[in-house]
């Protein structure tokens, strides 16, 4: 009895695997090519698995976003350079407002007030004083100056001159000099001595304050000539001028001339060339009442 349960176990082996056999289907050359010819996603990356029901699929890795993107970053650096060059304008801006308003501050201080003080005096010879300076960008005004001469033989004996202008511009301004055509005063006063030895001025003097102007006028000037005045100009519009070799000239338009021994006559034109012991003077008058001219024109002591 055994060896026939175990022949009969040996007969249903045999069936099984012959079984097997007829449902084994050999692989194919088409089966082949098929493997040859990979999925591209599997090319791109992609993983073969097997699904839980036993089917298949490939899974494919999510692409990350690229972080260099040139495009993009060139517009963001265009962008950032241009926001620091604002930001540098607006502080460069906001530095040269506040040193404008120091600088100008410090103009229209006491300090530079008795700097220029100093220098007039220094170059005139003459006791200085200043009434309320006022500088500009381009322009500085002084609302009155007075210079006295004390010196006894000085033939000046005092000047002054109100509402001074003198223009010398931007570049001359940040330059820290003050240069220009011209200094002019709306009205002026000069009273002037009779000596025979007449002193030399005191000039030449340290200037503080950088100036150099080629004429300086006075649109409404009284003279004075004298101790008792007998000698006047009044209302003549004078101009003085220093030229390149160093003579000083004085001209004069308009205006009317008293003296002792004549009537009152109209300037006409003037030009006084002053030398240290005298006037090189050209002076056309013209009478009031119409009753002819006189020109003078002579070297006049003082």
């Amino acid at each position: 009895m055994p060896e026939d349960k175990e022949n009969i176990a040996v007969e249903e082996m045999m069936k099984n695997l012959k079984r097997g056999e007829e449902n084994y289907r050999p692989i194919t050359e088409e089966d082949t090519k098929a493997n040859d010819q990979p999925d591209s996603r599997l090319e791109q990356g992609g993983e073969l698995v097997t699904r839980a029901d036993g089917s298949k699929a490939i899974k494919v890795k999510s692409h990350k976003r690229r972080s260099h993107q040139p495009k993009k970053e060139k517009q963001r650096k265009n962008q950032r350079n241009k926001i620091i060059l604002i930001s540098l304008g607006v502080v460069g801006l906001l530095l040269a407002g506040i040193a404008f308003t120091v600088m100008i501050g410090y103009y229209n201080g006491n300090r530079f007030k008795e700097k220029v003080t100093t220098t007039v005096a220094n170059i005139t010879g003459a006791e200085t004083e200043l009434e309320k300076l006022d500088v500009s960008l381009s322009t500085a005004k002084i609302q009155k100056i007075h210079l006295d001469w004390k010196e006894k033989n000085s033939v000046v004996d005092y000047l002054q001159l109100e509402k001074v202008v003198a223009d010398f511009g931007v570049f001359s301004f940040f330059g820290g000099g003050w240069n220009g055509s011209e200094v002019q005063s709306s009205n002026g006063e000069i009273h002037l001595r009779l000596n025979e030895n007449p002193a030399q001025m005191n000039t030449g003097g340290e200037a503080l304050v950088d100036f150099e102007f080629t004429t300086y006028k006075c649109n409404d000037l009284d003279a004075v000539i004298g101790k008792d005045g007998d000698w006047k100009v009044n209302g003549s519009r004078a101009e003085f001028r220093v030229t390149e070799d160093g003579v000083k000239q004085v001209y004069l338009y308009g205006g009317s001339i008293n003296a002792p021994f004549f009537e009152e006559y109209q300037i006409k034109s003037g030009v006084a060339e002053v030398k240290p012991t005298l006037v090189d003077l050209n002076l056309n008058l013209a009478s009031k009442n119409g009753r002819g001219s006189i020109l003078l024109i002579g070297d006049v002591g003082y």
